[in-house]
């Protein structure tokens, strides 16, 4: 999987489609207040990640599973580091993929709730400041 650097939210997804690691820009955060939580089971979380300009299509999601309320709360992750401006994408393979399509309908419902539709190729993301540690981490988990 490649690495991007300096990933503006407004760039469309479709060219960071085969990234494993988005390093966003210095500006980019996540909307919490938009944050929207699907149960089925677990609850699946979305928040839309965001520049300084207004956006109505969003490319990129910060996700988690059972790390959000209902509504406009989102824990998941770095989400409360304000120095995490990166995520590590949920692959369309391996263990975590069943979780994209409930990331997928929960963005949708943000939509409905805040006017902000996911883009068609929208990527979804562990929000973390440092993806090298996190994938390491999970690695390790992987291994116990």
């Amino acid at each position: 999987q490649r690495e991007y650097s300096n990933v503006q939210p407004g760039e469309p997804a479709l060219n960071h489609l085969d990234a494993g690691k988005i390093f966003f820009s210095k500006g980019a955060h996540i909307e919490a207040k938009a944050a929207i939580g699907l149960a089925d089971g677990q609850r699946y979380c979305v928040a839309p990640i965001v520049g300084q300009s207004p956006m109505t299509t969003i490319e990129y999601w910060a996700a988690g599973v059972d790390c959000c309320s209902q509504a406009g709360d989102f824990t998941c992750n770095d989400a409360g580091n304000e120095n995490a401006h990166a995520g590590l994408v949920y692959l369309d393979y391996g263990p975590k993929q069943k979780y994209l399509e409930e990331f997928r309908r929960a963005a949708r419902e943000v939509g409905a709730a805040h006017g902000m539709s996911p883009s068609e190729d929208a990527l979804f993301v562990a929000w973390v400041e440092d993806p090298g540690d996190a994938q390491h981490a999970y690695w390790k988990l992987g291994m116990t």
